[in-house]
């Protein structure tokens, strides 16, 4: 899950060395999720209206898709891969969050992407119930909906703010290319 992260104060993912909590948005709705790890044992307690769009998922989010079998490293690669021999990468199911990420960390400091980030989460987010703090991202539609300006109060830049509105409005047909 360390791949998600967007800094330490990320509302919508929490993790240590053995538990990982995760909010996100599916077709379904919100979904949390709290995952933790002994050994080779994953356990995984789904909750919310997305749990059963989401459980499909599991194994892909999770990386345990992975099939290191074919992977022949070759250049710099030989030197890095023993030092993340069990590395699982995930299969995002949903696409347009991390995008969303990906654009706020265009062109300026990470530290300033992940505050722009928890700022627009805590405001235009849902908080799930009873998590202490955990937000689901906000919708696509709902990004869509606002005037540039309240995405910049935010602390996000105007060009970012307008990328995000844009990405917003094609999010379906991100969804759809993604999941194809």
């Amino acid at each position: 899950m360390t791949v998600l992260t967007m800094g330490t104060g990320n509302p919508c993912l929490r993790h240590d060395d053995h538990r990982a909590q995760l909010a996100m948005r599916t077709p379904e709705g919100p979904v949390a999720l709290a995952a933790t790890h002994a050994g080779e044992t994953l356990q995984v307690l789904v909750q919310g209206e997305g749990a059963g769009w989401i459980e499909p998922h599991l194994p892909a989010l999770f990386g345990l898709l992975d099939d290191p079998s074919g992977f022949q490293p070759t250049g710099r690669l030989l030197k890095i891969a023993p030092q993340v021999r069990g590395l699982r990468l995930p299969r995002l199911p949903i696409a347009f969050e991390r995008l969303v990420q990906v654009a706020l960390q265009q062109l300026i400091a990470f530290r300033d992407a992940c505050r722009g980030w928890r700022r627009m989460l805590q405001r235009f987010g849902d908080e799930i119930p009873g998590s202490e703090g955990l937000f689901v991202p906000p919708s696509a539609e709902r990004l869509a909906g606002l005037a540039t300006y309240e995405l910049m109060e935010c602390d996000i830049l105007p060009k970012h703010a307008r990328l995000i509105q844009r990405l917003a409005k094609i999010a379906p047909a991100i969804e759809r290319e993604w999941n194809a």
